[in-house]
């Protein structure tokens, strides 16, 4: 899995759709930093609820990778959680920050 900004393979945050648990993408340290600063790693109280930037309805979950599984080249297995405490993005910060296009459905996020 590469960085979604520039291609790094050293990822250490996943960019997880909530609508359907997918982690296509990831972000490295030098990108979280770069475009975050701290506000990825800060505490819930110190940013909205919803959106890390806005506070709108999050659509992508930034959760930090615990463990990773490599197989050669290849991520075979890796483990996250999302809880409460998990940087969010809207739809709006993801597509305008991260660049990440897709067509977006009428779902409802999983729990």
């Amino acid at each position: 899995m590469e960085c979604v900004l520039c291609g790094n393979v050293d990822v250490s945050r996943l960019v997880v759709d909530k609508y359907g648990q997918s982690q296509r993408y990831g972000l490295c340290d030098d990108c979280d930093r770069a475009v975050f600063g701290v506000i990825s790693a800060e505490p819930l109280w110190h940013r909205p609820r919803g959106c890390g930037l806005c506070g709108d309805q999050p659509r992508f979950a930034l959760p930090e990778i615990d463990y990773i599984l490599k197989k050669g080249e290849s991520v075979s297995e890796l483990e996250y959680d999302i809880t409460i405490e998990t940087f969010e993005l809207c739809l709006d910060h993801a597509t305008s920050i991260l660049g990440l296009s897709l067509n977006v459905g009428q779902q409802e996020p999983l729990p």
